[in-house]
């Protein structure tokens, strides 16, 4: 008796694995579609059109808004008289302090020339100097009054007819012809310039 052969699995494998091309291609394709489809809807709501709402939503919007506006004119209506009296006097108030301030606060015009002699005072020698940055004024004041000088003396600085600077000092017990060396010192920082110098005495009893 003659036996046939027996075949291993290796020898059972067929020697071409079969392939599906065409429906790996289309596979693909379909895949491809589906990404797109989805992009161009993310791109038409993110950077399109945005959010779209509905009519309803658009409504209920516009009437949140309506009340809001209603509420606004309601509370502007109601305020009495006495509301707006009071608000009034207050805008009249800060006008009037303004107004004040400026009047008290305010340099006097500059003059054509330095002027350093008023009634009480005459600052016969003086210089304008720097001092760490801030505007002083050193000079000599002398008491040409004929009675005792208690006050305070100012220096107004201009510079091409605007005012730059005023320094002031105190002056106490100044005698009649008596004369004092003085600092008068500003909250104003130093400015390069021709300056012109106007003085003036705020006497103190």
């Amino acid at each position: 008796m003659t036996s046939k052969p027996k075949h291993s699995s290796v020898d059972r494998r067929p020697d071409v694995v079969p392939h599906h091309p065409k429906v790996l291609l289309v596979g693909s394709i379909v895949a491809l579609l589906a990404l797109g489809l989805m992009v161009a809807w993310f791109w038409s709501i993110n950077i399109g059109q945005g959010v779209v709402l509905t009519a309803e939503q658009q409504r209920a919007a516009e009437i949140v808004a309506e009340r809001n506006a209603a509420a606004e004119e309601a509370a502007e209506l109601d305020k009495t008289e006495a509301d707006l009296d009071r608000e009034a006097e207050a805008q009249n108030s800060d006008d009037s302090k303004k107004n004040k301030k400026e009047e008290q606060g305010g340099p006097p015009p500059a003059p054509d020339a330095s002027d350093t002699f008023t009634d009480e005072l005459g600052m016969t020698q003086y210089a304008i100097l720097s001092q760490q940055g801030v505007l002083v004024v050193q000079g000599q004041l002398e008491n040409v009054s004929g009675q005792e000088l208690n006050g305070k003396a100012k220096a107004y600085v201009y510079i091409d007819g605007v005012p730059v600077a005023t320094a002031t000092s105190a002056i106490r017990g100044l005698q009649p012809g008596e004369t004092s060396d003085v600092t008068l010192v500003s909250d104003s920082d130093y400015q390069p310039g021709e300056k012109v110098v106007l003085l003036e005495f705020d006497s103190r009893k």
